[in-house]
């Protein structure tokens, strides 16, 4: 579908791309982009007036990449290694240094007087070329051979970003050694902006019945109707490198290679939630795997990476592995993802349940099985006659209504033969028939403006970490 570049190029010489603070506020740092990487530069450890000038966009360093390990006696300055990259490791038994994921934070006082937090992230480590002979020499000699063979301008540039000269100063990618292979993992808990899944049982929904005139007609309060699933809550997400919640994702620090090569790419990051863990450490682990490589069997990674922009996209995972395979997957076959939702994680902005069915459509994934579209007191005119209709479901664990232009306000109805559906082996995803309305409502085209937050017949899920499933990871 798409191709990326995953090729591991430990050291490279590139071009500063633009210079994002020239100065961080009260520091001697910049804050740099290169190549689509956030870069802090530590400006001059020399008293001399030259070394001290900072980095301007179009300037020649050379690029060390993250899990990099600098041998101690490679002929960098040593002092800038011990400000930059910080962190010292030995590799079987040499001295060296990891370059590491590091932010810079800044506190603060606001024209409000109130103090303020503002965070710089580093995802690499850069020395100026000159500073570097050895490569500056190897870089020359290659740009001048590539000239030779008719590559100018862009193509030249690009060519040259592709040679990796970690050979001339020792550089290997730092692998961890001793470690026990049978250690547990524990990967982080989910990122903030990823809300919780739950769906209030219409029970809740005490303000629901008896309908006001305006729940017969305006458009509205239109609801999708479709077959709740007997699985496990799953999150995808991509977020850019310039998105707020970029500094805070889960650190790179004992996160897997599988992760690093199919979720990180110059304009942001995939990841792979379940209920509550990001899955970025233990994407082989036995209660974690089949969450991430199911989304990267289905292209979501790429799908995301070329939309490039904040993305989150919620859903079941059902499988052999989850919830006591209630729908009788075989072991050796494929776990499914189905889409019910997505939402804007800056705004909080969550798209009309149409639009997520066309992208589902759109990039060939599977959607929750949908029953149509629906006005509440078409199906029912009490609590009792919605239970009926979940009730008489003969392969679904019940019925999820969302409404459609407000999906954040929806409500279930539990199937209570479910565990003898279950236990009959009459359990499928697809619904056999139709219940209610099929198809689209033909509603007013002007909408009711007679309403206020109280009188909503509908529930709102909660983001809140309490709320969500406790059969998830």
């Amino acid at each position: 579908m798409f191709e990326v570049d995953v090729a591991r190029r430990l050291v490279t010489v590139r071009r500063v791309s633009a210079v994002l603070q020239t100065y961080i506020p009260g520091t001697s740092y910049q804050h740099l982009e290169i190549d689509g990487w956030l870069v802090i530069f530590k400006v001059g450890y020399v008293a001399t007036y030259e070394h001290r000038m900072p980095l301007r966009a179009g300037d020649l360093v050379v690029f060390f990449e993250l899990d990099s390990w600098i041998p101690a006696n490679a002929p960098i300055d040593k002092v800038r290694l011990d400000k930059a990259v910080r962190i010292q490791a030995q590799m079987n038994g040499v001295d060296g240094y990891r370059v590491c994921t590091h932010t810079h934070t800044r506190n603060h006082l606001t024209r409000g007087r109130t103090w303020d937090e503002e965070k710089f992230i580093s995802e690499g480590f850069v020395v100026e070329l000159r500073r570097i002979p050895d490569i500056q020499r190897a870089y020359l000699t290659d740009r001048s051979t590539a000239r030779n063979n008719g590559l100018s301008g862009e193509a030249l540039d690009a060519h040259m970003r592709t040679i990796d000269y970690s050979h001339v100063l020792g550089v290997v990618k730092y692998e961890k050694r001793g470690e026990a292979l049978n250690k547990d993992v524990i990967n982080p808990k989910a990122p903030k902006f990823v809300l919780g899944m739950t769906v209030n049982s219409y029970e809740k929904c005490q303000n629901m019945f008896p309908f006001a005139p305006k729940y017969k007609v305006a458009p509205k309060y239109i609801y999708q109707m479709t077959t709740k699933l007997d699985g496990a809550a799953m999150t995808v997400y991509f977020v850019t490198r310039k998105s707020k919640y970029y500094p805070h994702l889960p650190s790179f620090e004992d996160t897997s290679e599988d992760y690093k090569k199919r979720a990180v790419f110059r304009n942001g990051r995939f990841g792979v939630c379940s209920a509550k863990c990001d899955i970025s450490r233990d994407t082989n682990g036995p209660n974690t795997a089949h969450y991430f490589w199911t989304a990267v069997k289905l292209y979501l990674n790429l799908i995301l990476h070329k939309l490039g922009e904040d993305i989150v996209i919620q859903g079941e995972l059902v499988g052999h592995k989850v919830s006591e395979n209630a729908y009788q997957y075989k072991k050796q076959a494929p776990h499914d993802f189905f889409v019910s939702g997505i939402y804007n994680p800056n705004t909080g902005y969550h798209w009309n349940t149409r639009r997520v069915a066309a992208f589902a459509a759109e990039h060939k994934l599977k959607h929750v099985p949908i029953r149509g579209e629906v006005m509440i007191p078409d199906l029912a005119s009490n609590f009792a006659g919605l239970q009926a209709l979940a009730d008489e479901l003969e392969e679904s664990q019940g019925l999820v209504f969302r409404r459609m232009q407000d999906p954040e306000r929806c409500f279930k109805v539990l199937n209570k033969n479910w565990e003898a559906v279950k236990a009959a082996g009459r359990a499928r995803v697809a619904p056999v028939a139709p219940v209610g309305v099929a198809g689209p409502v033909q509603g007013p085209t002007q909408p009711d403006a007679a309403t206020s937050a109280g009188d909503d017949a509908s529930c709102a899920t909660g983001p809140s970490e309490d709320q969500r499933p406790d059969n998830a990871l």
